[in-house]
């Protein structure tokens, strides 16, 4: 084997590790979005729980004064009688 030949052989196994390199590394960083997407989405879930837990604690104040379905629900308001 000649030393032209050796060394076209090296280029080329250095440009594919090159090659391997930058796959991995656009593949680490795609990763690494869906990582931080999917803790985005954890937080944003967890505030959403957090004031579904803030209303039903407000409901269960109203629904004892007004019942299950808080005040004038399914009832007219008393008119005054006229004499």
């Amino acid at each position: 084997m000649g030393m032209a030949v050796m060394l076209d052989e090296i280029i080329n196994y250095v440009q594919s590790l090159q090659n391997q390199v930058e796959f991995l590394s656009m593949k680490l960083t795609a990763a690494s979005t869906f990582q931080d997407f999917n803790s985005d989405i954890d937080v944003l879930e967890t505030m959403q729980r957090a004031k579904a837990f803030e209303a039903l604690k407000v409901q269960n104040v109203i629904s004892p004064q007004f019942g299950q379905f808080g005040p004038n629900f399914g009832c007219h308001p008393q008119l005054p009688h006229s004499k």
